[in-house]
């Protein structure tokens, strides 16, 4: 693979990894989206340009299943924080990402089943296990560890929308995956900055 193969790539396979995905390389996109596929960034200052496109390949099945059990686990995680926080910024936050979610599953659904994949109807047994660790979660250690599960789950699926819109073999999806992405990226944003905030809250109360 040339040294020019952007570095998301990698982290995003080693992301979907750890939720047992299957992310291959593949070193040619599909025929109608050959003429758009984006050029991988050089990262490397050392490294040599090349035109050839690398996008790694996640089947449509992991996709729908990756994109469904998250907005499953982010409505339910979201329900629980509405549920115990008592801070008001993770509220609205919790409240907004729950809502974005719920309307992603719904626009899903029907492009899934165009494409021969169904969405997942539960959550599988890591999502249940960070439910079951949210829900133990003392009352002063909550927001942080909400806070860090949303950071933690949204990279995950935006790992896995990155993927399928370089290179997924569904149109429709695909562009489905590259609208997501956008929205997860700001989810993730006003994550981490939620978590300093947590994180300075903490703190103060300490003192």
């Amino acid at each position: 693979m040339p040294r020019s193969i952007s570095v998301w790539l990698t982290a995003s396979a080693l992301a979907l990894a750890a939720f047992g995905y299957a992310a291959e390389a593949e070193t040619t996109p599909p025929a109608d989206m050959r003429a758009t596929a984006p050029k991988a960034p050089v990262t490397d200052s050392t490294a040599e340009t090349s035109d050839i496109v690398a996008p790694m390949k996640l089947s449509t099945t992991d996709y729908v299943k990756a994109s469904g059990l998250n907005n499953l686990f982010e409505i339910t995680a979201c329900q629980i924080a509405l549920e115990r926080s008592r801070n008001a910024e993770v509220r609205a936050y919790a409240e907004g990402v729950a809502k974005a979610h719920a309307r992603n599953e719904e626009d899903l659904k029907p492009l899934a089943t165009a494409a021969g994949a169904t969405p997942p109807a539960a959550l599988d047994a890591i999502h249940q296990d960070l439910v079951a660790r949210l829900k133990a979660a003392s009352a002063s250690g909550f927001d942080a560890m909400f806070v860090q599960q949303q950071i933690f789950g949204h990279e995950r699926v935006l790992a896995a929308h990155r993927i399928y819109s370089a290179s997924g073999a569904d149109a429709a999806l695909r562009q489905f995956a590259a609208d997501t992405a956008k929205a997860v990226e700001s989810h993730l944003q006003s994550a981490k900055s939620l978590q300093g905030k947590v994180s300075e809250k903490a703190a103060s109360t300490q003192d």
